[in-house]
């Protein structure tokens, strides 16, 4: 499931950012051979990149190819470690589900009915990257978590059998 949920990241990861490419190369010509600049490229950019953000934070997570500070943690015992990572991605998880999802689902909410002023989108399409991004990062905190549960009982069973 992990492999088919990172497949459907990057195809839409890679999609949106090479449209991003496209509609700013037609930017960039409307405004200087043209002069006349367009006007719905520049919010489509806009929200395109805050879409491409909130899709691209729980892949880079799920691949474990985010920013992380671990220096201090490498002196710890791997057991210190897995209690370590179990807290972080217990905040994590925390944080996605109280302010990603929940708080996702309250803008998303307070903004039926409006729309952007150039695309004349709704703009709960906008929002709805928040609990998207929550629900992925919700997932790929779970898988964390049960890796790391699991190191900690093998490190565990390990100790017992020698």
């Amino acid at each position: 499931m992990k492999k088919i949920i990172d497949k459907i990241l990057n195809c839409a990861i890679v999609c949106l950012l090479g449209i991003m490419v496209l509609v700013c190369c037609w930017q960039v010509i409307t405004r200087y051979a043209l002069g006349d600049p367009s006007k719905v490229t520049e919010e489509f950019l806009r929200y395109s990149l805050i879409w491409l953000t909130m899709l691209g934070c729980p892949y880079a997570y799920g691949l474990n190819k985010h920013l992380a500070i671990n220096f201090i943690v490498k002196n710890y015992t791997k057991n210190e470690q897995s209690y370590f990572n179990i807290f972080v991605e217990s905040m994590v998880l925390l944080f996605s589900i109280s302010v990603l999802i929940g708080g996702g689902i309250l803008v998303c909410i307070n903004s039926l009915g409006q729309t952007s002023p150039a695309l004349h989108m709704p703009t709960v399409f906008l929002y709805l990257c928040l609990p998207i991004n929550g629900v992925l990062m919700v997932y790929y905190s779970i898988l964390k978590l049960k890796d790391n549960l699991g190191k900690m009982k093998s490190e565990k069973l390990r100790k017992i059998s020698l």
